[in-house]
């Protein structure tokens, strides 16, 4: 018993001794269960800290109070140094202030911080964004115009508010670009504004460009007006002309029946319309009203209908009141007249209208003997023979070059051409232009006034023109068309703006751009910038990229404006970085077209 007793005694005590070590176990796991509890809550309470705060800001930048939010996003960077999200919201919601050093000290902490920052395409959007939408509120017109081609570039909602808000602007230069650019765009919004402007503009000039923005954009709900706006007598007559086009832009079709009824309206502006329609739609059942409208008493309806005809190659000598009629209109005193019906009678193999033409190009007036050899030009092998005389015996530089650009078109005496269209380049200082008024494409001295709209205009016209010359030569590799565009390029000055470009852009053909690229190893520094600034405008490869970066510290700051939006042109993702860090430069206009260049990187 005793035996017993003692080992009953040994297990009690044994147990006792299991249950005091599964105590300890119990209390030690509940000490550690209690200790990662709360490790976690504090992790998730620092978690859920960083996300509030982030959604604190947004909510603050959403209703546009960047007060607040730059107050709540500095008060959880204090807390949070090391949190990414809050870096980010606090970057964001500074892009929206003047307070450029605190946010490219943010930046740089954050670039530093974290890998790959120049990665993070929604961080760069709102900096690059928040840098034109400043600009847009500039006191500057030249500031707000550069934001607005930035607004145009970005291709965003942003951007479209942007430009909606600069269809509203005091300044009818503003306006007017406004109009241009987003006439290049099919937005809704853009479109509303457009209409609104075509009720309440005053300023003629941007009247004239929002009824070709009309045409352009495909607004349906602009056909009444712009028929309306063509039948009033009191309508401007480039009213009257640029409402004819957008409307033709607009139409499927043109019925018989409503040719007929605006042939017989009593308003030049709907016979005008009439005409445009026979052309545009090709309809040759409708030379019956193109005849009576050789006869009409408008001038611009008269000059609408010869072209028409020409056009439509319809041969005058099957229909007896054309023939008749165009021979009479080559002694119309209106020198438009003469020289539209002198072009169909060459196209129609008629030797009056290779004598009429031999006047014209002698005639008193530079305009008149311009504008004849461009539209002889344009005759083709029709005028051939006449175009070669002329070439030979003018003395009129812009004759004998309009002249020359028909002879290299229909490959004829191309090395004498090609010599005139050289000599032009290098004798003729005065600056050039295309006139485009007309049917023809005229080459001519530039009558184009500065433009407050559009900086440096006049010398951004010259020397894309010129661009257009020398690439002809290239095209015909002509032998010196090295010589002058080195020339051309150690004189060129750097006033082709991004905005003249976006309106104005021509690009170079194979043969230019082969040319242009060999300038890029030239020993001369300006000209190796200057040709990879071309080939840049002209939409040239990633090749330039490095020339353009490697010359921006030490150019001066028309030169890095340029360079800018070179890069901007190309829209390489390796200017990426590069162009963030020129979001810091000390000239507001670099920043904006710095910005609006990233824009162009990031969207490409």
């Amino acid at each position: 018993m005793k035996i017993l007793e003692q080992l009953r005694t040994k297990k009690l005590q044994d147990l006792q001794v299991l249950q005091d070590r599964a105590g300890w176990i119990f209390k030690i796991s509940l000490c550690v269960l209690c200790f990662c509890s709360l490790f976690m809550g504090l992790y998730a309470e620092d978690i859920a800290a960083d996300e509030f705060i982030v959604r604190k800001v947004n909510a603050h930048l959403e209703i546009e109070d960047v007060l607040s939010a730059c107050d709540e996003a500095r008060q959880g960077f204090v807390l949070h140094p090391q949190s990414k999200c809050i870096q980010e919201a606090y970057i964001k919601a500074l892009a929206h202030t003047n307070d450029d050093k605190l946010l490219w000290r943010i930046w740089k902490n954050y670039a530093k911080q974290f890998p790959d920052p120049y990665l993070n395409r929604d961080l760069l959007e709102t900096m690059a964004w928040g840098i034109i939408t400043t600009g847009s509120a500039s006191s500057s017109p030249i500031i707000r115009s550069m934001a607005l081609l930035g607004a145009f570039f970005g291709q965003d909602a942003k951007g479209v508010e942007i430009m909606c808000q600069n269809m509203r602007d005091s300044n009818s230069f503003i306006r007017s670009i406004a109009v241009k650019l987003a006439s290049h765009m099919h937005d809704a919004r853009l479109g509303d504004e457009v209409i609104r402007l075509f009720h309440q503009e005053k300023n003629w000039i941007v009247r004239l460009e929002v009824i070709k923005a009309l045409g352009k954009m495909k607004l349906e709900e602009a056909r009444p007006l712009l028929m309306n706006l063509i039948a009033d007598n009191h309508a401007m007559a480039e009213e009257k002309s640029a409402s004819v086009k957008s409307l033709v832009q607009l139409l499927d079709t043109a019925e018989s029946e409503d040719i007929n009824r605006l042939a017989g309206s009593d308003r030049a502006g709907l016979r005008l319309l009439a005409c445009e329609l026979i052309e545009y739609f090709d309809l040759n059942g409708e030379i019956d009203v193109l005849a009576g409208f050789l006869k009409d008493s408008n001038a611009e309806v008269r000059v609408a209908a010869l072209h028409a005809i020409g056009v439509m190659h319809i041969a005058i000598s099957d229909h007896s009141t054309l023939n008749v009629q165009c021979n009479k209109l080559v002694n119309d005193p209106n020198h438009s007249i003469a020289i539209m019906s002198a072009w169909l009678l060459v196209l129609n193999n008629s030797e009056l209208g290779r004598k009429t033409f031999a006047k014209l190009l002698m005639h008193e007036t530079p305009e008149v003997r311009q504008t004849s050899a461009a539209a002889l030009a344009s005759t083709g092998k029709y005028g051939l023979d006449i175009m070669q005389v002329a070439f030979k015996e003018s003395q009129d530089p812009y004759v004998r070059m309009n002249l020359a650009i028909g002879l290299i078109n229909q490959r004829t005496a191309t090395e004498q051409a090609c010599k005139t269209l050289y000599d032009g380049l290098v004798m003729v200082k005065e600056r050039w232009m295309w006139d485009e008024s007309g049917p023809f494409k005229v080459l001519q001295k530039s009558d184009i006034k500065h433009d407050d709209s559009i900086p440096n205009l006049p010398e951004s016209v010259n020397q894309i023109t010129r661009l257009e010359i020398l690439n002809i030569l290239s095209i015909m590799k002509f032998p010196d068309v090295q010589s002058a565009l080195k020339t051309f390029l150690q004189h060129r000055s750097n006033s082709i703006t991004g905005l003249a470009s976006a309106l104005l852009l021509t690009e170079g053909d194979e043969e230019a751009i082969k040319i242009v690229e060999s300038l890029l190893k030239d020993q001369d520094k300006k000209i190796k910038v200057q040709a990879a600034l071309v080939l840049a405008i002209w939409g040239g490869g990633e090749e330039v990229i490095g020339i353009l970066e490697q010359a921006y510290d030490d150019a001066d700051r028309a030169t890095k404006e340029s360079i800018l939006e070179g890069l901007g042109s190309i829209g390489a993702s390796s200017s990426i970085r590069f162009l963030v860090d020129k979001l810091q430069e000390p000239y507001q206009t670099l920043r904006i077209i710095a910005a609006a260049a990233l824009l162009e990187c990031l969207n490409h």
